[in-house]
């Protein structure tokens, strides 16, 4: 399942929303918004933003490239095919898997048929939240305080309901800015 992070700060949104002083009940809420709306997105998304290892145990399918199921990848740590690690190489000229994109491919070799005899281990997603997927987050958790303020809703009576967010609260723009993000599994 996805792990989580909070994709904004709580600076952040009071800045985006002209709060100057700190209000320990605002600021609670504000930050659970924060964690509901950067889970909600990351849940729509059907991934994590920031970088995390992975752990993929795949199926040998006879050939030499195989599609990776997470995006944004960063740097393979470990490829074993039927328990036999398949190196990296230093040289260039001389390596033995090569990344490309989403799809790893072996140099000289292939993915053995077998079921799940294939282990890769690497890490994928970003080091920083991109300021777009950040600002979908402060745009949403800013829509949802105005509102709550809007419709005379007191912070007391949001203080221990879960908080969820729906598709439909993302503005065309943001909508449009995450659907890029959006993990498409060529697969």
């Amino acid at each position: 399942g996805v792990i989580n992070m909070a994709l904004t700060t709580l600076e952040k949104v009071k800045e985006f929303l002209g709060l100057k002083s700190s209000q320990a009940e605002a600021d609670a809420l504000l930050s659970r918004m924060i964690d509901a709306a950067s889970a909600f997105i990351e849940n729509w998304l059907e991934r994590e933003v920031l970088r995390h290892s992975v752990t993929e145990y795949r199926d040998g399918n006879g050939k030499s490239e195989l599609v990776l199921k997470e995006p944004d990848i960063r740097l393979i740590n470990k490829v074993l095919v039927n328990g036999r690690v398949i190196p990296e190489s230093s040289n260039f000229h001389d390596y033995v898997y090569l990344l490309s994109d989403w799809w790893l491919i072996l140099q000289g070799d292939f993915f053995a048929h077998g079921r799940r005899n294939i282990q890769i281990e690497y890490e994928a997603g970003f080091d920083e939240v991109p300021s777009d997927i950040e600002q979908a987050v402060i745009d949403l958790v800013a829509l949802r305080f105005k509102e709550k303020d809007r419709i005379g809703i007191q912070s007391k009576t949001l203080a221990n309901e879960t908080i969820s967010f729906f598709i439909g609260e993302l503005t065309p723009s943001a909508r449009s800015t995450l659907q890029q993000y959006k993990r498409v599994v060529p697969i």
